[in-house]
Formats: C-alpha cells, sequence, structure tokens
C-alpha cells in the first residue's frame, strides 16, 4: 500500500490535504468526494505519506447485496435510459421485468448537415 501510495496517487489530483485531513477527489467530477475513504489500508498509506496522523481503518460491521433489498419489494418502478440494454441481465439476476413507455410527443431534435469550418488565416 505504501508504494501504491508514493507511486500512483497524486496530490491535488486523487486527492487534497485540507484541515490536517486527507479528503478524496471524485474523478468524474473533480469535487471533494465527502465520508469517502480509500480501502485496504491505502488512506492510512497516503496520511502517512503526507505526515498527517494516521485515522483508524474503518471497519465492515455487515454487508448486503442490491438483490436482497431489491426483492424485499413486491414493485420496483423507476425511470432509466440504460434499463433497455441491461433487461435481459435484470430478469435473470433479479427476477424484474423491463418496459419501455413510449414518450409523450415525438422527437423534434432535427439533424442537420456538417458545415466545414473556415479556417483562421
Amino acid at each position: 500500500m505504501a508504494l501504491h501510495a508514493h507511486a500512483l496517487i497524486t496530490r491535488d489530483k486523487h486527492y487534497i490535504v485540507a484541515d490536517g485531513e486527507v479528503r478524496l477527489v471524485n474523478d468524474a467530477r473533480g469535487r471533494v468526494a465527502e465520508r469517502q475513504r480509500w480501502p485496504d489500508g491505502l488512506q492510512s498509506a497516503v496520511e502517512h505519506k503526507e505526515g498527517l496522523q494516521v485515522s483508524m481503518q474503518a471497519e465492515i460491521l455487515d454487508q448486503i447485496l442490491v438483490e436482497t433489498v431489491a426483492r424485499e419489494y413486491s414493485l420496483i418502478t423507476g425511470m432509466s435510459g440504460t434499463a433497455v440494454e441491461a433487461a435481459e441481465r435484470l430478469a435473470e439476476d433479479l427476477e424484474l421485468k423491463t418496459r419501455v413507455v413510449p414518450t409523450n410527443r415525438p422527437c423534434v431534435l432535427a439533424a442537420r448537415p456538417a458545415v466545414p469550418r473556415r479556417s483562421a488565416a
């Protein structure tokens, strides 16, 4: 973990140090990820790398699968733009049926031909 922390984890890219704590940066949004820590001692290794007091490693008290929670409900509804692509897996893994609800209005987006850019001369 120490080698990983020193060689692959970069300050101000993967994390910041604020108020004497290592705070993770969300890769997708570039913002501080609140209440998140790296697992398996990596958080402690980065804290040690930065010369901070090493915090206690969190203890996992229990784990639960999404499948277990989903099976407790008699009906699950929701909207997703990607559920149709995952319909087969949802049916196999969670025994969920997926349906397409048609849009209320037709799409009005019209494709236009590409216009060549002028060169800045």
